[in-house]
C-alpha cells in the first residue's frame, strides 16, 4: 500500500486475471481527492519499474472523458440557462446517468453549478 501525504491512500497489486503482460491494479482506498473504489489498470515495465496507464476499471470513465462530460454539462447549462434533471442532462450529453450525476456533484462542490430544490 502506498500513502500519499495525508490526502489520499492508494493500493497497488498484480492483477489476478492478467488482461495484458505485467497487469497491475491501482485502487483508491479513500480520503480527500479520489473517490473510494476507483480502479485504474496499469502496465508495469520490468526494465525501469515504471507504469503506463492502460484503462479504468469497470463503470468508470477515463480522466479525459470526465473532463469532456464536465465541459458538456457546463456548456449545456450555461447556454440554455434552464433547469434540467440528471436524466435530461445525461440524455443530451449521451453519457449515462451515474457518470452525469457524479460530474454534476463535483461541479456543484466546485461552485460551478447550482442545484434548485425540487418543487
Amino acid at each position: 500500500m502506498l500513502s500519499v501525504a495525508v490526502s489520499d491512500i492508494w493500493g497497488i497489486w498484480v492483477a489476478t486475471k492478467q488482461r495484458h503482460k505485467n497487469h497491475f491494479i491501482l485502487k483508491c482506498l479513500g480520503k480527500r481527492n479520489c473517490r473510494k473504489g476507483i480502479i485504474w489498470n496499469l502496465k508495469g515495465d520490468e526494465e525501469d519499474f515504471s507504469f503506463v496507464f492502460k484503462s479504468v476499471g469497470e463503470g468508470e470513465l477515463l480522466p479525459s472523458k470526465n473532463q469532456e462530460l464536465s465541459f458538456l454539462i457546463l456548456n449545456l447549462l450555461h447556454t440554455k440557462n434552464e433547469f434540467k434533471t440528471i436524466k435530461e442532462i445525461a440524455s443530451e450529453t449521451s453519457f449515462n446517468e451515474e457518470h452525469t450525476r457524479r460530474i454534476c456533484v463535483k461541479l456543484f462542490l466546485d461552485n460551478e453549478i447550482k442545484f434548485l430544490p425540487a418543487t
